[in-house]
């Protein structure tokens, strides 16, 4: 089939103007965009990663208030995999030094002491 050379001028010029988006520019896009997201995501877990680490330290810190407010009761109240140790040093007049320290599952200490006195030295 044979085309008029005004057509096939026309048909070029046309594509030469055309509006849009070439493949290279939503590539570019796609690549920008894939890696705004990866940091976005990165950002994400590592915000979640210090607040868990910082939730874990306030239960460690809130555990041991909770032992050393109910002393000289024991508690059962132990999580998985923490140490927790509890001190006491019986002095003179009655009074007892008390010291508590937990240890949790990723190493973190929270250490808290306090003094009874008029307690009796029964333990």
């Amino acid at each position: 089939m044979f085309c008029p050379p005004k057509v096939v001028w026309s048909i070029l010029r046309r594509s030469h103007y055309q509006t849009g988006f070439m493949l290279i520019d939503t590539l570019i896009a796609l690549l920008l965009f894939t890696i705004m997201l990866h940091g976005i995501m990165n950002y994400q877990q590592a915000q979640l990663r210090r607040f868990s680490y910082h939730n874990e330290e306030q239960q460690a810190w809130r555990l041991a208030q909770q032992l050393l407010d109910i002393y000289p009761a024991s508690s059962s109240i132990r999580p998985l995999g923490w140490q927790i140790t509890t001190q006491i040093i019986a002095t003179l007049k009655q009074c007892n030094f008390v010291e508590v320290r937990i240890t949790t599952t990723r190493g973190i200490q929270a250490t808290l002491q306090r003094w009874y006195c008029g307690i009796a030295n029964n333990q």
